[in-house]
């Protein structure tokens, strides 16, 4: 056998996939890169490419870490699709997947991830329709794993914030890639009748005791209405979700008080009581993706941190568990800091667009030098951002 090539490198998804693939140097300053620190094992060695050594005694747990909506853009992915053939193979994969049940394909009929010269430009809007946000942002979140798997980068624990939760489903081994996007389908459907709700979200660096202080002092100006915490991301990190003049009153009133707050970029007042204008229809349709009679129950092979439950899910994913993770609020928090009881020593990997919840690991795992907070994906200057976290906004 010969020897390894033992030089590490921490690298961005597309170098990663390449070194992986070819058993090459590449030509980067790794200074500038992010991700895995990983020797690779040459072909000529006897073994598949694509094995993946760690370059540390005792391998950390690699947590699969899956942002929800906000973070998708219109550009995403598409240098993937060019230059990475196991991200491009599983979207086109996920499209024919996608025209069978809607009857369309999503690449041709919106122009995301293709190449191509004839591609169409940007015709989404702003913010895009849910039910092509859902679909969307779970094909390209099922490609990146399907890639970083070829680089033998596999979870040994999952964690999703909000719509994140619809990649855990197959990122967790409890179902195939084509029920995900069936999933991602029905709810982006289903909630489509909110759009038209007038519901907002914004984003608050504060307490929770403060954030319901706002709560009170907006709903005291205005009257009852509907205005909730909807996430919990980190101690000082909330979301909060409802009617659109309470949220809009309530960045104001934060933003006053000396509190960042900004509003976000979506319609849907997810993970709040206006859900249950499509509690009907979400079931209905859900109904037809569970249960999966090839499958059986939908169980977790793979360890799930849900930020459903708030902890370690140990139950079976099925519709009202996915209601539950529309309708009631995000236990980010609780579920990252229980995950971290169990696992002292851990890599997290955000799964996303672009990272928006690494501040928040940051946030929850500050001075433990046995975490690692990383990111295949580089952060996109020119999409909406917090210019209090430099953070992109996200629900």
């Amino acid at each position: 056998m010969t020897a390894l090539c033992a030089t590490p490198y921490t690298l961005e998804l597309p170098q990663m996939i390449a070194v992986m693939r070819c058993g090459d140097s590449p030509d980067h300053d790794v200074e500038h890169m992010s991700s895995f620190d990983f020797v690779v094992q040459r072909e000529t060695d006897g073994l598949p490419v694509g094995r993946l050594l760690t370059n540390i005694g005792t391998s950390p747990k690699f947590v699969f870490v899956f942002s929800g909506e906000g973070t998708q853009y219109f550009d995403m992915g598409r240098e993937l699709f060019r230059t990475c053939e196991p991200f491009r193979e599983s979207i086109l994969e996920l499209d024919q997947a996608y025209e069978s049940v809607v009857g369309i394909s999503l690449v041709l009929s919106t122009g995301l991830f293709d190449n191509s010269a004839n591609r169409p430009t940007d015709v989404l809007g702003d913010p895009w329709p849910i039910v092509i946000t859902l679909p969307a942002l779970t094909m390209f979140q099922l490609a990146v794993v399907d890639a970083l798997a070829v680089a033998g980068v596999r979870p040994d624990v999952v964690v999703g914030h909000s719509a994140g939760e619809i990649a855990v489903l197959c990122a967790s081994g409890a179902a195939g890639k084509l029920v995900a996007l069936k999933l991602a389908i029905a709810q982006g459907q289903a909630l489509t009748r909110l759009e038209d709700a007038e519901g907002a979200m914004a984003a608050m660096s504060c307490t929770s005791d403060q954030a319901r202080s706002i709560i009170a002092e907006v709903c005291a100006e205005l009257g009852e209405g509907v205005l909730e915490i909807a996430c919990y991301n980190a101690p000082q990190a909330l979301t909060l979700s409802g009617q659109e003049a309470h949220v809009e009153l309530a960045v104001t009133t934060a933003t006053a008080a000396g509190i960042p707050a900004r509003r976000l970029n979506t319609r849907i007042p997810v993970h709040t009581s206006m859900m249950e204008l499509c509690r009907a229809e979400f079931m209905q349709r859900l109904s037809n993706v569970f249960p999966i009679p090839a499958e059986g129950e939908c169980v977790p092979k793979v360890p799930v941190y849900s930020s459903v439950t708030g902890g370690l899910f140990n139950g079976s994913f099925d519709p009202e568990y996915f209601w539950g993770g529309t309708v009631q609020p995000v236990l980010f928090q609780d579920a990252v800091e229980e995950m971290l009881l169990r696992h002292e020593t851990a890599t997290f990997v955000e799964i996303g667009p672009q990272p928006v919840l690494a501040s928040h690991l940051h946030a929850m795992t500050e001075g433990n030098e046995n975490i690692t907070v990383t990111y295949p994906l580089p952060r996109i200057r020119n999409t909406q951002m917090d210019p209090h976290t430099a953070e992109p906004s996200a629900v």
